[in-house]
């Protein structure tokens, strides 16, 4: 590592401290941080024309802002998004907004998220202590070179708006010292995402990365997308390799063999991986840490176009006040991330109970899941997130939550009501019980077989094998009232399964084929809003299959 890289990074540690400590402060105050915090938000936005429909100029405490303003989803703001689309100021912030962001649109269409320069800095408040806190749990990431994920360009929906739509890119998420410092560290430049063509992207990108010696953080958000990358290097070492310079063509091959790529000898100071770990991700994490055996990887909080819920933290009591602490923390997955209660006002419904109430911050329970519903300083207030959370302890007196799945993927072919959450719950069961991890499944109803569904699996094990795993995820799918229901009137048939190859590599590219950015792309368990059946049919023209009949 150069001396320059080397002062940058510890210069740019600096740079976040203050950040970090008073973010770590309050982590034993949550209650008097947010409620500071919705004052503020309430007072600022007090002229704006939501805050004058509920009155927020004679809004004093929590509890009157609760009693007020209800439930919100993304319908309620269309009228006002749509005004501010046309240059229309002072409709849901007094603030004026900079810019829209699409919501990704992996979970169904997409929406305009308004952007104020407050909002950008709630997304800071949080970035900057996680980046802190990483610093000095992971301090070999903090070393060398980054790479941040840059997907490839695709088409856009054009959108008339006198405010831009979109980020030009992901680090706009970022304040302009961090975005310089970022930009400064970048293993492979931001340039890369105008390459349409996704070999040449994959090439151009894989070339990269081989080219940099002092790799130190991967930072992406599926893991797919990682390992993805990882099998074209695989595919493609021989083209890549020749590519570079002769010297690190050397290097390369003194440390890796015939056969797989060792990347961990080729970046041989690589102190972290930073990808989704939760829910059906946890699947494809494990899958990327065969690859890299001795690398930590350090799941990601639950962020979202709108909002930052939770970021990862490792508590901070540990490391030397003064110094960096250049001892690695054991684990390889900390379970659980921190709520962010520094940059949007949280409270939480509870799932799988009659109350309509929502919980705060502080009032969460261990072992309870909850629905998100923020207050952000962009303009949505006591907005509903399809997410599903789980509180599983806290730091300090915050609470840490672990994403469960997604609300919004639901499923109802007989009033059986089965939503994504359910499904990697279930999916989850089988493969504790079994020890059986398939490489990709996914439930989907098939179109041309009513009361039906089928998991298309992707695995080199026996039929058996997959039967045992099948069975115990309708056991466990079962265990909910409604879908039990609808099987013991016979609307509902038992599962059926069908092996499927390159499943994840077709998910993908069926997706990225309907607009949806690379790193965009979420794995799920439940999908309903494509024909999956004649998409993997395609791909896979001898699918093996298992009670294919209706009603076997």
């Amino acid at each position: 590592m150069s001396v320059s890289l080397k002062a940058l990074h510890r210069v740019y540690q600096l740079s976040l401290k203050s950040k970090g400590k008073c973010f770590s402060n309050s982590l034993f105050h949550p209650q008097v941080t947010q409620e500071c915090l919705l004052k503020s938000i309430v007072k600022k936005n007090e002229t704006s024309i939501f805050g004058r429909e509920y009155s927020f100029d004679s809004i004093k405490d929590v509890s009157q802002y609760r009693s007020r303003v209800p439930l919100t989803k993304y319908e309620d703001y269309v009228n006002y998004i749509d005004s501010i689309r046309v240059g229309e100021s002072n409709q849901l912030t007094a603030e004026s907004v900079r810019f829209f962001e699409p919501t990704s649109g992996s979970s169904g269409p997409q929406k305009l998220i308004p952007y104020t320069q407050s909002l950008l800095d709630a997304f800071n408040s949080a970035t900057k202590p996680w980046l802190w806190n990483l610093s000095l749990a992971y301090p070999k990431a903090f070393t060398g070179q980054h790479y941040w994920s840059v997907s490839p360009a695709h088409e856009q929906e054009v959108y008339q708006s006198t405010i831009p739509v979109g980020m030009n890119d992901d680090s706009e998420y970022f304040d302009p010292v961090s975005r310089w410092f970022i930009n400064k560290i970048m293993a492979v430049p931001s340039s890369v995402r105008c390459i349409k063509n996704e070999h040449e992207w994959q090439f151009a990108t894989a070339l990269k990365l081989l080219q940099t010696r002092d790799l130190s953080l991967i930072s992406v958000w599926s893991p797919t997308f990682l390992t993805v990358l990882l099998e074209f290097i695989n595919n493609n070492f021989k083209e890549l390799t020749h590519a570079l310079t002769p010297s690190r063509r050397a290097e390369i091959f003194r440390v890796t063999g015939v056969g797989e790529v060792d990347f961990e000898h080729i970046w041989s100071n690589l102190g972290l991986i930073s990808c989704w770990t939760d829910g059906i991700s946890q699947r494809f994490a494990s899958v990327l840490g065969n690859y890299f055996p001795n690398t930590p990887i350090q799941g990601k909080g639950l962020l979202t176009t709108e909002c930052v819920v939770s970021i990862p933290w490792h508590e901070t009591d540990s490391f030397d006040k003064h110094e960096i602490n250049n001892t690695e923390p054991n684990t390889r997955n900390p379970l659980g991330h921190v709520l962010a209660i520094g940059s949007h006002f949280l409270e939480f419904l509870p799932l799988g109970t009659d109350r309509q109430e929502t919980c705060l911050s502080h009032e969460l329970i261990k072992g309870q899941q909850y629905i998100p519903v923020v207050t952000t300083q962009g303009g949505l207030y006591r907005y509903q997130l399809q997410d599903i959370v789980e509180c599983i302890g806290y730091v300090g007196t915050t609470p840490k939550i672990q994403f469960v799945g997604k609300l919004d993927h639901i499923s109802d072919l007989a009033g059986e009501k089965i939503h994504s959450g359910l499904v990697e719950k279930a999916m989850a069961y089988a493969s504790n019980v079994t020890g059986f991890k398939p490489d990709f499944a996914l439930l989907t109803p098939p179109r041309d077989i009513p009361g039906k569904y089928c998991l298309y699996i992707e695995s080199t094990q026996s039929n058996m094998v997959i039967d045992t795993w099948s069975d115990l995820v309708e056991r466990s799918l079962s265990q909910s009232h409604h879908y039990q229901y609808a099987q013991r009137l016979q609307q509902l048939q038992p599962l059926m399964w069908r092996r499927v190859y390159r499943g994840w590599m077709t998910y993908q590219s069926t997706l990225q084929s309907r607009g949806i950015k690379l790193g965009d792309i979420k794995p799920i368990a439940l999908e309903t809003r494509v024909d999956w059946h004649s998409i993997f049919a395609h791909h896979n023209p001898q699918l093996e299959q298992r009670n294919i009949e209706v009603g076997s």
